[in-house]
C-alpha cells in the first residue's frame, strides 16, 4: 500500500512533557522519568517505507510514555527525549517498531507493510467485520490500488482485483461501455437478472458513474452466508462501495490533485484491401465466382484508370477506415480537499473526464462532485452525511457503434466520402464510385451532419446518518437517503442529405439515418430508502467468547416516469421538439412505483477465534409480488474452523501456511418455499 497520497498536507506537531505520577507507576518512577527528561536530547531522523518514500503522520513515541511527535510531509520527526531512551514507531497499514537511541545522530527508520493488518476488517452488510471472523466469501480491494487504472469507468478497474467478481465489456463506446459484472457466475433469479447489488456506503448506486478518487474500499459478498443480510436481492451476490471521508487528517488540510492523460487506440481493426486496382480485381473475382453477370464487374479501362491515375483525386485509393478512427486523447481530472475542524472531518471532491471516441461522433463528458461529512458531536453521539452527484454528456451516431463500424469497413476504396470542392463550400456527399458496387451508408456524412442521438444523464445520492452509543457495547445506527436519476436524450435526423455518383456527381437519392425528425425521451427516477438497527457486541473478560447480535429494519420506495414525444421534418440546425412539423407527431409516457419492507437479523459467535458461527436472516415484503406470497423469509447458516489456531497444528511449525479455515454454509431459497436449501461446503 502506498500513503505518498497524503502529500501536500499541512501538519502540526505536538510535544507532550509531564512531570505528574504516570498511571500505574510509582512516584519514584515517576520520578525517574521526570530526571531523565531532563537529562534530554533532541531525537531527530525519518520515517520510510520499504520503497524508500517518506511516510506522513507517523507516530513516534518514547516507550512508556507520552512524550514524542509525528512525522511531517518529507517524514522527518524531532523532539526532545530521554537520553538512551527507546522509541516506539506505529502506523496504520505498517508493522510497529522498536529504536534505541544512540547517541544524537539522526535516525533512518524503515517500517514494514503489515498486510495482515490491512486485511483485518472489511465491511460487510450493515457494519465491519474481522476477516479471520468471516464464515462467508468476501474479498475486498483498497480505493487506492483501483484508482491507480488508468479507466474512465469505475466498473472496469475492478477487473481482475479480485476472485470470483468477473468483468466484461462487449464496447468500447465511451460512456456506454455495456459492462457486465458477474460474481460466481450467471444468476437465475428472474428479478435480479444476473447482476450483483452495488451499494454505495449502504444506498443503491451505480458504480459506473462514481468518481474513483473517493472510494475507500470495496467489498464483494459472493455467497449466501454473507449476501442474505440484503435478501432476494442479493442472489446474484453484493457489491459494497465505502468511499472517503477526512477522519485520518487531524486538524490539518489536504490537498490532493490527480491528473490522467491517455491516447486511447483500437486494438483490432481489420486488415482490409484499400489499394483501388487491388480491390477491384478480388471484386470481379467474387463476382465470377458467384456468377453475377458481366455488367455488374469493373472493367480493364476501370482498373487501368486506377493503377496509374493521372488524377488521385478523381481515381483515390482510399482508407475508409483509417479515415473514420483516430487516436482519442482522454483527459481526467480530480481535485479533492479533505480535513479536520474541531470534530467535524470533511472531504470534498471535484473530478471531470472528456474521452473522445476513437470512431467519429462518439463523445463522453462527466463531471463529478462529492462531499462527505462526519461529526462526534460527544462521547457517544456520532452524525454525518453523504453526497455524490454526476452529471454525463455522451453522443452517438444515429446507428450505433455496431452499425457504423459496418458501414465503415463495407466501402469500396475507389471513391472519396465527398466530391471535389466545386466552389459553393457545400460538401456534397458521395455514395459509390459506379452502380453495380454494393456499398452501404456514407458513414463519413452521418457524422458530419449531426445526425446523432445526444444523451444527458443526472444522478444524484443524497444520505444522512446518526450513530448512537449509549453504552460499551451497543450501537444504534440510523440512515436516510435518496437518489435522483434522470435522462434526457434527443434521437434527431435532418431533412435527408442529397448524395451522389462519385464519377458523373449526378445524385443517387439521399443519405439513410433512419428517417427524419426529432424524438425526445425523459427519464425519471426517485429511490428512497430508510434502515435503521442495533447491534451489540460482547466479548468475556478472558476473551474466549465473543458475541454480536445485529437487528434491523428497512423501508425502500421507487418511483420511475418517461415521457416521449416525436415529431418530424427538421432541418439543421433546429433540436428543440416544438421546431418541426406539427402535422406529424406524436407522444408517450408511462410510470411505474414499488415498495419493499424488510427486517433484517444477524448473530456471530466465536470461540477463541477458532471456532466461528454466524446466523443471517431476512424477512421482505415486495410490492412487486402477489399478496398472497409476497413475504419471504431469507435465513443462511454457516460455520468456521480455523484450523491453523488449533494447538496441534501450531506445533507442526508450517510456516508456509498463514491461515487454514474450513467452511460450511446452508442457505434456504425462497423459491423452494419451506422443504428445499442450497448448501455450499
Amino acid at each position: 500500500m502506498n500513503y505518498t497520497y497524503m502529500k501536500g498536507c499541512a501538519l502540526c506537531m505536538t510535544l507532550c512533557l509531564t512531570s505528574a505520577a504516570l498511571p500505574g507507576r510509582s512516584n519514584a518512577e515517576s520520578s525517574a522519568i521526570v530526571n531523565e527528561v531532563l537529562q534530554s536530547s533532541v531525537v531527530k531522523g525519518v520515517v520510510k517505507d520499504s520503497n524508500g518514500e517518506p511516510l506522513l503522520g507517523v507516530n513516534v513515541l518514547v516507550k512508556g510514555t507520552t512524550i514524542g511527535a509525528v512525522t511531517d510531509i518529507d517524514g522527518n520527526f524531532s523532539f526532545e527525549a530521554p537520553a538512551g531512551c527507546t522509541l516506539v514507531i506505529s502506523y496504520i497499514g505498517f508493522e510497529s517498531q522498536e529504536v534505541k537511541v544512540k547517541g544524537n545522530a539522526p535516525l533512518n527508520i524503515i517500517l514494514k507493510e503489515d498486510s495482515e493488518a490491512l486485511d483485518e476488517v472489511v465491511v460487510i452488510g450493515y457494519g465491519t467485520q474481522k476477516k479471520v471472523n468471516l464464515t462467508g466469501a468476501v474479498s475486498a480491494v483498497t480505493g487506492e490500488e483501483i484508482a491507480k487504472r488508468p479507466v474512465s469507468n469505475t466498473s472496469t478497474m475492478l477487473q481482475g482485483q479480485m476472485p470470483g467478481l468477473r468483468i466484461t465489456s462487449d464496447k468500447g463506446q465511451p460512456g456506454n461501455e455495456s459492462v457486465q459484472m458477474r460474481v460466481r457466475g450467471q444468476g437465475t433469479y428472474s428479478s435480479a437478472g444476473s447482476n450483483p447489488l452495488v451499494l454505495i456506503n449502504g444506498v443503491e448506486g451505480d458504480l459506473a458513474t462514481l468518481d474513483p478518487n473517493i472510494i475507500e474500499s470495496v467489498s464483494v459478498l459472493k455467497d449466501a452466508a454473507s449476501a442474505s443480510i440484503y435478501g432476494s436481492r442479493a442472489a446474484n451476490g453484493v457489491i459494497l462501495i465505502t468511499t472517503k471521508n477526512g477522519s485520518e487528517m487531524k486538524e490539518r488540510v489536504s490537498v490532493r490533485y490527480n491528473g490522467n492523460f491517455a491516447v486511447h487506440n483500437p486494438t483490432t481493426l481489420l486488415d482490409l484491401i484499400w489499394d483501388s486496382p487491388t480491390y477491384m480485381k478480388y471484386f470481379n473475382m467474387a463476382k465470377e465466382n458467384s456468377g453475377s453477370p458481366i455488367t455488374e464487374r469493373y472493367t480493364q479501362e476501370m482498373i487501368d484508370a486506377y493503377t496509374n491515375p493521372t488524377d488521385p483525386q478523381k481515381y483515390p485509393s482510399f482508407n475508409w477506415l483509417d479515415y473514420m478512427f483516430d487516436p482519442a486523447f482522454v483527459q481526467q481530472h480530480n481535485v479533492n480537499v479533505s480535513g479536520t475542524i474541531g470534530k467535524t472531518s470533511y472531504n470534498a471532491s471535484l473530478s471531470m473526464l472528456n474521452q473522445p471516441g476513437t470512431m467519429k461522433g462518439q463523445e463522453y463528458q462527466r463531471y463529478n462532485a462529492s462531499l462527505d461529512l462526519t461529526s462526534q458531536v460527544n462521547d457517544w453521539v456520532k452524525i454525518g452525511m453523504y453526497f455524490t452527484g454526476s452529471r454525463s454528456y455522451r453522443q452517438e451516431t444515429r446507428q450505433g457503434d455496431t452499425d457504423a463500424y459496418l458501414s465503415t469497413i463495407s466501402q469500396a476504396p475507389t471513391y472519396m466520402p465527398w466530391l471535389p470542392d466545386d466552389g459553393s463550400g457545400i460538401k456534397r456527399y458521395t455514395s459509390k464510385a459506379y452502380t453495380f458496387e454494393s456499398n452501404n451508408k456514407n458513414m463519413v456524412a452521418i457524422a458530419e451532419t449531426e445526425n446523432f442521438k445526444k444523451y444527458v444523464n443526472t444522478d444524484a445520492n443524497v444520505q444522512a446518518w446518526a450513530e448512537i452509543k449509549p453504552f460499551k457495547g451497543l450501537t444504534w445506527y440510523t440512515k436516510g437517503a435518496i437518489r435522483y436519476k434522470a435522462q434526457h436524450y434527443k434521437d434527431w435526423g435532418a431533412i435527408p442529405t442529397p448524395i451522389y455518383f462519385y464519377h458523373d456527381g449526378t445524385q443517387n437519392g439521399t443519405l439513410n439515418t433512419n428517417g427524419t425528425g426529432l424524438t425526445s425521451n425523459m427519464e425519471y427516477s426517485t429511490y428512497v430508502n430508510l434502515y435503521t438497527y442495533l447491534k451489540y457486541d460482547w466479548l468475556s473478560s478472558n476473551k474466549d467468547h465473543s458475541l454480536s447480535a445485529m437487528a434491523g429494519y428497512s423501508l425502500e420506495s421507487y418511483r420511475y416516469d418517461v415521457l416521449q414525444g416525436y415529431r418530424q421534418d427538421y432541418d439543421f440546425p433546429l433540436h428543440e421538439l416544438n421546431a418541426g412539423n406539427s402535422s406529424v407527431q406524436t407522444n408517450s409516457g408511462s410510470s411505474q412505483e414499488w415498495g419493499l419492507v424488510s427486517g433484517f437479523f444477524r448473530l456471530n459467535y466465536g470461540f477463541k477465534d477458532r471456532y466461528l458461527v454466524e446466523l443471517n436472516a431476512r424477512y421482505d415484503g415486495s410490492s412487486r409480488i402477489a399478496s398472497q406470497s409476497r413475504w419471504g423469509v431469507f435465513p443462511s447458516f454457516s460455520l468456521g474452523w480455523r484450523v491453523t489456531e488449533e494447538e496441534w497444528m501450531k506445533d507442526l511449525q508450517w510456516d508456509w501456511l498463514n491461515s487454514l479455515k474450513l467452511l460450511f454454509q446452508q442457505k434456504k431459497s425462497r423459491s423452494c418455499r419451506d422443504s428445499c436449501f442450497e448448501q455450499e461446503k
